[in-house]
């Protein structure tokens, strides 16, 4: 006899015709009143792991926030320094020494911002395909962080190295 378990009960106050208790459906079938939506409560080793697993995460996300930032600055100070020239071109034709430093500030803001762009396309593009197989809970308020920390060094990183090449290359000309 095939027995299809629909729903269960726990006492006699049903007005089913046919009640089937708890006890019954397991007797027939152990699994097929397992609570499978419910998740146990967390035992004081699940507790200790997941504040672990916290930790660890954020520790790697402020490392990986500090080394993007570093690099950051890094490739904006060696970008700037080779472009002295150019910006003493800038000046002679007719910019002034707050408007260079803003051009490229805002060329690093810019670079920031596409570059965060192009790297959310090909990161959504490839947890895309593992959403289908797992559920996935992305950090969005770490990675808004970081764009935030980015954006504001940037622009510095940017601006100041510029405004420390005019300097040095005697281009004076120019408002």
């Amino acid at each position: 006899m095939e027995l299809t378990v629909v729903a269960g009960i726990t006492d006699d106050s049903t007005t089913a015709s046919a009640p089937l208790t708890t006890d019954t459906g397991r007797a027939h079938d152990p699994s097929a009143l397992t609570p499978s939506s419910t998740r146990a409560p967390p035992t004081p080793v699940g507790r200790l792991v997941r504040i672990l697993l916290v930790i660890l995460i954020d520790m790697w996300l402020g490392y990986t926030c500090l080394y993007t930032c570093l690099a950051i600055a890094d490739t904006l100070l060696m970008a700037t320094a080779e472009r002295a020239a150019g910006f003493a071109v800038l000046r002679l034709s007719g910019a002034t020494r707050r408007q260079v430093p803003g051009v490229v500030a805002a060329e690093s803001a810019l670079s920031v911002g596409i570059g965060t762009a192009l790297g959310l396309a090909v990161a959504l593009v490839t947890l895309a395909g593992l959403r289908s197989r797992i559920a996935l809970d992305l950090p969005w308020s770490a990675t808004a962080l970081t764009l935030g920390v980015c954006l504001a060094l940037a622009p510095a990183a940017g601006g100041l190295p510029a405004r420390l090449a005019l300097r040095r290359t005697g281009a004076r000309a120019g408002g």
